[in-house]
């Protein structure tokens, strides 16, 4: 700076002294070979903070996030890497569940990164023609009520599908279009799990389906105002709901007892 001020030429401001932090609170994790499409963290005690990303290169990149330093490369598929989702599994191990866009989904263990699982989540015929359909892969990590780890895959033309991640089993498949982003697994006032989907987009679906069967819960307030609504109790006390309409019989919907009401 004294150099600077000692040269002979006028300027519009000066700035006589100045101080800037030598570490910077972010870091660029620099590597990938192409967009990169998502980045996880992983900071389960005792061990370091782990932070790993996939992107278009099909590569799986493990980092410092204290340093910004690569850990490791792992090549995943030739195809893009759309996504990028962390679990634990029931013995407290972190996973990296990595979705691509040729339709394969697998699972590896961090900080080693040594491959758990390998499964594919399209058909054959979706795998040939993705290209053509765009099928916007989404996905989605989470834990069922019954404490099962659980990999949601789907996407605006595809079904939605919860598989368990620790065999790779498929546990439900849902309606078309029902993005993962938008569901949750809830209960009812007596306690009946239901999962609840709500759509954040411009479409605004709200729905409640089986968690059992994967078919949807009819919404009572969607029928014509003809329809006949009468509450009874059974003798051991359980409230159930039965519905009656001039033309038909709504079957299959779920009472308030837990039982078929049927009138």
């Amino acid at each position: 700076l004294r150099s600077i001020a000692a040269r002979p030429m006028r300027r519009r401001w000066s700035v006589p002294w100045t101080r800037w932090p030598e570490e910077h609170p972010h870091r660029v994790l620099d590597g990938h070979k192409g967009a990169v499409r998502g980045v996880i963290c992983v900071t389960a005690k005792p061990r370091a903070p782990i932070a790993a990303s996939v992107g278009d290169d099909g590569t799986l990149r493990t980092w410092d996030p204290a340093t910004g330093e690569p850990l490791g490369v792992y090549k995943v598929s030739r195809a893009a890497l759309t996504d990028i989702a962390l679990a634990h599994t029931p013995g407290h191990i972190a996973l990296a569940v990595v979705l691509s866009t040729d339709g394969s989904l697998t699972t590896y263990e961090l900080p080693t990164a040594s491959q758990a699982l390998h499964i594919t989540v399209l058909p054959g015929w979706r795998r040939l023609l993705r290209f053509l359909l765009e099928p916007e892969l989404a996905l989605r990590c989470i834990t069922l009520p019954d404490g099962t780890p659980a990999a949601v895959t789907g996407g605006r033309r595809l079904a939605t599908t919860i598989r368990d991640i620790s065999t790779g089993a498929t546990l439900l498949e849902l309606p078309t279009g029902l993005l993962p982003a938008g569901m949750e697994f809830r209960e009812l006032v007596n306690h009946r799990p239901v999962i609840a989907y709500i759509d954040s987009t411009a479409a605004g679906q709200h729905r409640l389906l089986d968690p059992v069967t994967g078919r949807d819960i009819p919404d009572i307030r969607g029928f014509r105002p003809s329809i006949q609504l009468r509450y009874y109790c059974l003798h051991d006390g359980r409230p159930v709901l039965a519905i009656r309409t001039a033309r038909y019989t709504i079957r299959d919907y779920w009472p308030l007892g837990g039982h078929d009401a049927r009138q």
